[in-house]
């Protein structure tokens, strides 16, 4: 028998990572590999040394975000989560060294199993979105609060 969900984010909690949250479905990204993410008052960071993201390019189709593409302050590398070739669109978000992302929210596809649109504001009064908002519907979680070591599957 496999392990529950409420199991599996007991032992995530108790490694001190954040739990998978159940009202959000998994982003299809390969592996559903670590992405980075924000906490609130912090710096965007990522697993790779703690760095600065520099830019997060979110690669769409007309309903649903199919990959997260990362690039670093510091460092000419890039990472990618997801299948940039199923992406029909793009959108780049640019960072500075220490620019907090204050606001979140995303919104489920129709069929509730991906992200169909995603919105972000930063500190320095940037709004970001990507996707195609849903013609019906309210958002996954407002305040969305991603934090550092944050995994894709938990972007919804």
């Amino acid at each position: 028998m496999s392990p529950s969900l409420k199991d599996i984010n007991s032992t995530i909690l108790a490694q001190g990572k954040p739990a998978v949250n159940p009202d959000i479905p998994d982003l299809p990204l390969t592996d559903n590999k670590p992405v980075g993410g924000v906490k609130s008052g912090e710096p965007f960071l990522s697993r790779k040394g703690n760095r600065p993201v520099k830019s997060v390019n979110f690669w769409y189709t007309e309903d649903r975000l199919t990959a997260i593409e990362i690039s670093w302050y510091f460092d000419e590398s890039t990472e990618v989560y997801g299948d940039i070739s199923k992406g029909t669109k793009s959108k780049l978000l640019k960072l500075g060294p220490y620019e907090i992302v204050e606001h979140t929210s995303v919104w489920k596809t129709e069929e509730g199993n991906g992200i169909a649109y995603i919105e972000l504001q930063t500190n320095g009064v940037q709004f970001f979105s990507a996707g195609t908002k849903p013609s019906e519907g309210d958002p996954v979680k407002e305040n969305l609060v991603l934090e550092r070591n944050f995994e894709a599957r938990n972007w919804g």
